[in-house]
């Protein structure tokens, strides 16, 4: 059968669409095993940690305790925009900070004036509402970055206005309740939205990492069966074990379909045509094989089905023969049932295996 010139157009096209699968197939399995938490290297983390410190001893000495607080806050607000969650040792780092600032805080509550304390408030103020007119992140670490903002705006405002009325001066000096309230919702109404968008990314990248994996395994089984060898006793089993593995594309089509749903509020529609045209690909390239070996299957069972008329005509044949050496027959019609039974003969040369 591996010899034969059958089907071997077909044979070709089908080795180049394998080749083109195994290629993608191979992209596929890099990104699912690469696709969880990113870590940043041990070196990088350090690095990020010992700028962060440094920026702290600066702030200690500038020369007054109003300085220190804004700089101190503005290190609050960087501090928080990192990736925290790659970085061991932030969050402790992290708390330092907050409490130091609160101290510094308290301090200058009870040393400075009002005037003073009041236009540190607003300077904040305007800083978080400048932040809250910002667009909401539509990619998932823009997001992040700014649900960590999100909490520590929040973590400062709700510190200083503690301060202030441990103070006395939240409501006797100026209003601040007004002021506070209305940031606050606004904040707290953000945090809710960028939540919601990273749990939108967080489905979604499961829903993806699920479709990789179900690509990958399918990948495996099409190439097991694609690359043993073809008999005539396995070929009706691998006919149906591919359309069993054709019926599993459904499985990756609902998945996809879900992937899909994400456009209308994530950034994704590139993503979801790579991922569409690759499961394309792969229902294309089995469906090729499997038309491949169906064909092969209708050729056997033709060549089969001749072969038993020829073996019938043979037997015929050879009673004639016998018949003629007992003097049944005539020798002119014997000879005519034998360049028959070579015309039927030559009729299976275009369907040797």
């Amino acid at each position: 059968m591996e010899n034969s010139g059958l089907l071997k157009k077909d044979v070709d096209v089908l080795g180049q669409k394998l080749d083109n699968v195994k290629n993608t197939l191979t992209q596929l399995t890099d990104l699912a095993e690469n696709v969880g938490v990113k870590k940043l290297p041990k070196q990088e983390q350090e690095d990020v940690l010992r700028g962060i410190k440094e920026e702290m001893f600066k702030i200690e000495a500038l020369p007054s305790q109003s300085e220190r607080l804004s700089h101190l806050r503005q290190q609050l607000v960087e501090a928080g925009g990192q990736e925290s969650h790659y970085i061991i040792g932030w969050e402790k780092l992290f708390c330092d900070i907050s409490a130091r600032y609160r101290d510094i805080s308290r301090s200058l509550i009870e040393e400075q004036d009002k005037a003073v304390v009041e236009a540190l408030w607003n300077e904040y103020i305007a800083q978080v509402k400048d932040f809250l007119g910002q667009e909401l992140p539509e990619h998932y670490e823009d997001a992040v970055q700014n649900n960590n903002m999100c909490q520590v705006h929040e973590t400062l405002l709700r510190t200083h206005k503690a301060e202030l009325e441990q103070a006395g001066v939240y409501r006797n000096v100026y209003n601040l309740s007004d002021t506070f309230l209305e940031t606050l919702n606004l904040l707290v109404n953000r945090h809710v939205e960028v939540k919601n968008r990273i749990k939108q990314w967080d489905s979604y990248k499961q829903y993806r990492l699920d479709f990789l994996k179900f690509l990958r395994d399918v990948d495996l089984e099409l190439n097991k069966l694609t690359t043993q060898q073809v008999h005539i006793t396995t070929l009706p089993g691998n006919i149906i074990a591919l359309q069993d593995l054709s019926h599993k594309l459904t499985t990756g089509q609902q998945t996809l379909d879900t992937l899909n749903n994400f456009k209308s509020t994530l950034p994704v529609s590139a993503e979801c045509a790579v991922l569409t045209q690759r499961l394309e690909n792969v229902s294309a390239s089995m469906q090729t094989w499997l038309t491949l070996l169906i064909r092969l299957s209708k050729q056997i069972k033709l060549y089969q089905e001749k072969c038993t008329l020829l073996q019938h005509k043979y037997d015929q044949l050879d009673k004639k023969v016998h018949a003629m050496k007992d003097g049944k027959k005539p020798h002119a019609r014997t000879m005519k049932d034998i360049q028959e039974l070579e015309v039927r003969q030559l009729s299976l040369t275009p369907l040797t295996l």
